[in-house]
């Protein structure tokens, strides 16, 4: 994953209630520090693997929006 499908990730997972403001935080800085956001909220959160792939087919729905663009897909949530 790229950082900004991380934050993405994160970004959709707290807007689904699955993780609270800390946890996206940790996610932020993590994504920052070049490890990867959604294993964070994975984590963080004790998703389970139901949820995980919820939020993937959220992520991968959001992108198919915007030709594939992370970067372009945030901006737009």
């Amino acid at each position: 994953m790229d950082a900004d499908r991380d934050l993405l990730f994160g970004v959709l997972a707290f807007q689904a209630g699955a993780i609270d403001a800390d946890q996206l935080a940790a996610t932020c800085a993590d994504v920052e520090a070049g490890r990867s956001g959604a294993a964070t909220c994975a984590a963080g959160a004790t998703l389970t693997d139901e949820q995980l792939a919820d939020l993937e087919a959220r992520v991968e729905e959001r992108l198919a929006r915007f030709g594939g663009d992370a970067r372009a897909t945030l901006a737009a949530t």
